[in-house]
């Protein structure tokens, strides 16, 4: 069995997201006023590299987000898997690193 969040919007078919195996799992609904953006996401990790989703999807002013916390033996299959890159996350952390330096850095000359 797997602990697994059961995410239904506006009463419809519930999608069971979980792994026997994860090590992460999140139900986010964000608002970004900014953009207009108002949107479901459910995924997590499987380790600290292998990111699944299950929910990516817009929402609407009235919609009912529902999340249960069940156990499952029969998870959703997610729509959506990735394994992150340890050379591209290194390449991008430096580059932001660079960014700040030159942002923050005091120049003493």
């Amino acid at each position: 069995m797997a602990l697994c969040f059961e995410v239904s919007v506006n009463a419809g078919v519930a999608v069971l997201a979980g792994f026997a195996d994860a090590s992460v799992l999140r139900a986010i609904v964000t608002f970004v006023r900014e953009h207009a953006e108002l949107e479901l996401k459910v995924g997590g990790l499987l380790d600290d590299r292998d990111h699944v989703d299950w929910v990516d999807r817009p929402l609407k002013q009235g919609d009912v987000v529902t999340v249960r916390i069940v156990d499952s033996g029969q998870p959703s299959q997610p729509i959506a898997r990735h394994r992150a890159d340890p050379a591209v996350d290194a390449a991008r952390e430096r580059e932001y690193y660079e960014h700040l330096r030159r942002k923050y850095e005091v120049n003493n000359e």
